[in-house]
């Protein structure tokens, strides 16, 4: 039995290849994989469904487009041992394939204690969008460092408005700016 039970949503714009991507990366990870079609639904539907499958006593999510690094579920569990959620900083993988770090909050790996987040599913449910901000709001996961999940942004598309200014592999720096 797995430790972690983890969601991913699809949805009618699903890449069939991102998919892909997301399932492998989950491979010899310490999940069970739950594929939720949420063709149609907001995306608090979606979560409060994926929440709710399996047994195991925690739960997380990556979304479709996503993938995690080898060991990132293994960081997570470890990291789980000392608290009762968590959310780490995530990696931002850019079309030029250049893959860095994120810093908080954004759209970031979180895993929370089944019992913790059950009482909240209808109110989850009901959530059009953002959904894991309120589920961050009530529980007050712990920050920690990156653990490898990737999140991929791909430019003009709504899913993200953070786009590169400048990048140096020479300098390793870097820098972003938040569209508003």
């Amino acid at each position: 039995m797995a430790d972690i039970d983890v969601h991913v949503l699809t949805c009618e714009h699903t890449v069939p290849s991102f998919l892909a991507r997301c399932l492998r990366s989950l491979e010899g990870q310490p999940v069970s994989v739950h594929v939720v079609d949420n063709a149609g639904y907001a995306v608090g539907h979606g979560r409060s469904v994926g929440y709710a499958l399996g047994t195991a006593p925690f739960v997380s999510y990556i979304d479709c487009d996503d993938y995690a690094l080898p060991g990132a579920y293994h960081g997570i569990l470890s990291a789980m041992a000392e608290h009762r959620g968590i959310v780490a900083r995530e990696n931002i993988q850019w079309e030029c394939g250049h893959i860095l770090p994120r810093s908080f909050p954004g759209h970031a790996p979180v895993c929370y204690r089944r019992e913790d987040v059950t009482p909240f599913l209808s109110a989850i449910r009901a959530a059009t969008w953002c959904s894991d901000r309120l589920l961050r709001k009530e529980l007050r996961p712990t920050p920690i460092a990156t653990v490898g999940q990737v999140r991929l942004v791909r430019a003009g598309t709504a899913r993200s408005k953070i786009r590169p200014i400048t990048f140096t592999v020479e300098e390793r720096t870097w820098r972003t700016q938040t569209e508003r």
